[in-house]
């Protein structure tokens, strides 16, 4: 088959920096590519980059709002009035309509054959890819819309709402990334048709490290610094544990955020801040881990989690509906009901390495029998199919 990706995020030093939506599809277009399917990648940057790398065509055009300053300026002064919210969502229609415009002229162009339109939901990407008569699945990783209802996340552009609402009721193909994700995703859009195909990993890349050198009473936290991901819960946690075990250390991989200005200072030394890290560090870092926590307040499915997993760590993890669809509590690792209970299920496992050490087998066995990367992507292309025989 012949896939476009359609992405605003894409984990390419070509492009600039990404979150997760990023490195889920920049793999997405490996893994295609390495089962012989054409593959091309279509997103916006902060500059235009087309590039041929790994038998993948990339096309990026520049931001809506870089290319156009005077929009960025009205769309910015009308976000901070709410009166004029609905003006600020005309500005992320027109976006989404440059975006498509912009992608059909370059299939055009480049006379393109493209079987099948793959994108994420947030920002409403999908909005107008009707207009293509090219079918098109939405993956929905998170929503803006999802993050501010179920999330709590309150700097959620309100512009942004209407677009992912039209362009969720416009898409007749959806795949879900969790059971938890499609049961939310369908209380909040009117949403049609959902796949499920779970986020998998490179369980043979995320494999135990056997020669990583152990830091004694360590525990790990992965993912970006904020309230939602629970880096303030792992502070208040780690304060409690140093009480019990001095020794203990805490180990934050991902964007500070300021975070670091926010550790105590009798604790300064013992909170160490590595930065954003690829997959490689992680893995390396990961490896030197005792236990790993997960204490975020809200996720659609944690593909942090399935990596550590993968590493046969022990985890710890907040108890919320997509960890808990995961994690089976003192089976394949546990679940903490609060900041007290995370610091005494960690005091716990630094004293138990039988524990620990069960808990990570079973966790790595898990990852290999139903979340691995080629089951993933057996269903997708499978799904993509099933979708191009239909259109």
């Amino acid at each position: 088959m012949n896939i476009l990706l359609f992405t605003k995020e894409y984990n390419h030093n070509k492009v600039g920096k990404s979150g997760g939506t990023g490195v889920f599809y920049r793999n997405l277009a490996l893994q295609l590519r390495s089962r012989n399917h054409k593959v091309f990648v279509f997103g916006s940057s902060n500059k235009v980059v087309n590039f041929n790398e790994d038998g993948i065509e990339h096309f990026f055009i520049k931001h809506y709002f870089k290319n156009y300053k005077i929009a960025e300026l009205f769309r910015s002064m009308v976000g901070k009035l709410k009166f004029m919210e609905k003006f600020q969502t005309k500005f992320y229609e027109s976006e989404n309509r440059y975006l498509t415009k912009k992608l059909e002229k370059i299939i055009q162009i480049n006379n393109l054959t493209i079987d099948i339109i793959e994108t994420h939901d947030w920002d409403g990407t999908s909005l107008y890819l009707k207009e293509l008569n090219i079918p098109y699945v939405v993956r929905y990783h998170g929503s803006w819309t999802i993050l501010k209802k179920y999330f709590g996340y309150n700097n959620v552009p309100p512009g942004k709402i209407p677009c992912e609402k039209k362009a969720a009721e416009n898409s007749t193909n959806n795949i879900s990334i969790s059971q938890y994700s499609e049961k939310i995703n369908s209380n909040t859009f009117t949403l049609q048709n959902p796949h499920l195909i779970y986020n998998g990993v490179d369980y043979e890349f995320f494999s135990p490290q056997n020669n990583a050198e152990i830091i004694e009473n360590s525990i790990f936290y992965v993912g970006n610094l904020s309230e939602e991901k629970g880096a303030d819960v792992a502070l208040e946690a780690f304060a409690l544990i140093k009480k019990v075990v001095p020794k203990a250390t805490l180990h934050f991989i991902g964007n500070e955020n300021g975070y670091r200005g926010k550790v105590k200072n009798n604790l300064k030394k013992d909170v160490i801040f590595y930065g954003r890290k690829e997959s490689v560090e992680i893995r390396a870092l990961i490896s030197t881990a005792q236990i790993v926590i997960f204490p975020s307040k809200g996720e659609n499915f944690s593909l942090s989690l399935l990596e550590v997993l993968s590493l046969e760590k022990a985890v710890i993890c907040s108890a919320i509906d997509s960890f808990k669809e995961i994690i089976i509590d003192n089976e394949n690792g546990m679940i903490a009901e609060d900041t007290e209970d995370f610091a005494a299920k960690a005091i716990l496992l630094f004293n138990n390495s039988p524990l620990r050490s069960r808990l990570g087998n079973k966790g790595r066995e898990l990852i290999v029998n139903r979340f691995g990367l080629d089951k993933q992507m057996d269903e997708t292309i499978k799904y993509y199919a099933k979708i191009n025989e239909n259109s």
